[in-house]
């Protein structure tokens, strides 16, 4: 296929004939050049200037018939027929570009293989039709606004390969829009960098595919069950989550790699439905140095704001999960000093069921503030070096200084809801840990 010729669309020209009622002989061709120059052209690039209208006539569809790439650029608005391009049978490459508007609505585009959309300021991402569906391979969306990607927006996208997210500013990630269980005969990709995304709701991505990665981003609410994927390849590196829920995510994967992101809140289970899938990874060497040793889940080097520690550990897969070189916002908040006080209160007690994992996982992840490891945390919290105001020996003191009059027993219970919490929860497991260590 021959080099793009390119051309300018002087859009103004047809916005005028339509306007003044004209009747106009005049091809597509005509006003915006083709290439190669006729009246079957193979690729059409129209260049509006920002200031102008591009409205695309019904007899325009003939123009279109035999074109395989279509480009539209600089536009200020676009008009397309109502019906979209039913009789476009060969046109497989859409590339939008600087527009302020455009409207992907259901069957626009009925054969695409490629849709690049870069800097359109309002996108409107319609569902796919069925027969856009099964042609559609990549769709690439780049420094683009969308309100929304709306539900079963990619439920018939039967064929779609790739799905490129950067650089975008997208609110909502509405329910069953990044659907693609019907796509079982062509693994997806899906890629989110540099983006930012307000919401993602619950069921908001839900794909079977190759890999799911999200770099450079931030995402603001990660909704309950927000997330579900089975992938060959899940990764999670350098980006925001202002609020996850518990249940976020639940994932299958082959390699599942969370690294260098920032957390405002991890609740306890947010890694429990994470799992290493017996699919052999893509580079077996690297990933099996010894033939022994089985491929964990790495979380690591990640920034934790707010977490419960003891909690956390309780319900920590260590086995499967490999949790080293996180920051943790170290405080005097129980949540953060409880799982210390453990084995002072019930000697031979670990916050684990494995002693051994726990010291190893405390020496190896770090307080973000003190630059110490959450062991050397510990030690100077039992000592008396940092919080010491809090210390457990210490808090019925300070709770009677409050007032001379007896402490009303719902008070008294409120005010160590936080340590009587993960005590309980420690107790109850308490026998049969006390075998294993």
């Amino acid at each position: 296929m021959s080099a793009s010729i390119r051309f300018v669309c002087v859009a103004l020209c047809l916005v005028s004939v339509h306007i003044s009622g004209i009747n106009s002989e005049r091809s597509l061709c005509d006003v915006c050049a083709c290439s190669p120059n006729s009246d079957e052209p193979i690729r059409i690039s129209c260049d509006c200037q920002k200031s102008k209208m591009l409205f695309f006539k019904e007899e325009d569809e003939q123009t279109l018939m035999q074109t395989e790439e279509l480009r539209i650029s600089a536009c200020n608005f676009l008009s397309l027929p109502a019906n979209g391009f039913v009789r476009a049978t060969k046109l497989r490459h859409l590339r939008l570009d600087s527009l302020n508007y455009f409207h992907f609505f259901r069957g626009v585009f009925p054969y695409l293989e490629t849709l690049h959309v870069d800097r359109v300021a309002n996108f409107i991402f319609a569902e796919l039709s069925l027969s856009t569906g099964k042609q559609l391979e990549r769709i690439t969306l780049r420094h683009t606004n969308l309100k929304e990607l709306p539900p079963l927006a990619l439920h018939e996208a039967r064929g779609l390969k790739n799905f490129d997210i950067h650089g975008c500013n997208i609110t909502t990630v509405a329910p069953g829009a990044l659907f693609n269980a019907n796509n079982t005969n062509s693994p997806l990709g899906l890629r989110i960098t540099d983006s930012v995304i307000s919401h993602i709701t619950e069921d908001g991505i839900n794909i079977l595919g190759e890999e799911l990665v999200v770099r450079n981003s931030t995402i603001g609410i990660l909704g309950p069950r927000s997330v579900t994927a089975a992938v060959r390849n899940f990764a999670v590196a350098t980006s925001t989550f202002t609020d996850v829920y518990a249940d976020s995510l639940h994932v299958k994967a082959a390699v599942i790699n969370i690294s260098g992101n920032a957390f405002a809140a991890l609740p306890p289970p947010f890694l429990s439905d994470l799992h290493i899938t017996d699919a052999e990874p893509a580079s077996a060497e690297d990933m099996f140095p010894d033939e022994d040793q089985k491929v964990k889940i790495e979380f690591g080097n990640n920034y934790l704001d707010d977490i419960d520690l003891s909690a956390f550990f309780l319900k920590l897969r260590y086995r499967e999960v490999n949790f080293q070189k996180n920051r943790i916002d170290c405080d005097c908040a129980p949540a953060r000093t409880a799982v210390f006080k453990l084995p002072t209160l019930f000697p031979g007690l670990s916050p684990m069921a494995n002693r051994t994992a726990y010291e190893y996982i405390i020496e190896h992840n770090y307080c973000a503030q003190q630059n110490v490891s959450l062991g050397e945390y510990g030690r100077q919290f039992l000592g008396g070096a940092v919080c010491s105001d809090r210390a457990l020996n210490d808090a019925p003191t300070e709770l009677n200084e409050i007032t001379d009059e007896p402490i009303p027993q719902k008070n008294l219970l409120a005010a160590g809801a936080a340590v009587s919490h993960s005590l309980c929860l420690w107790f109850i497991v308490a026998v049969p840990l006390l075998r294993l260590t």
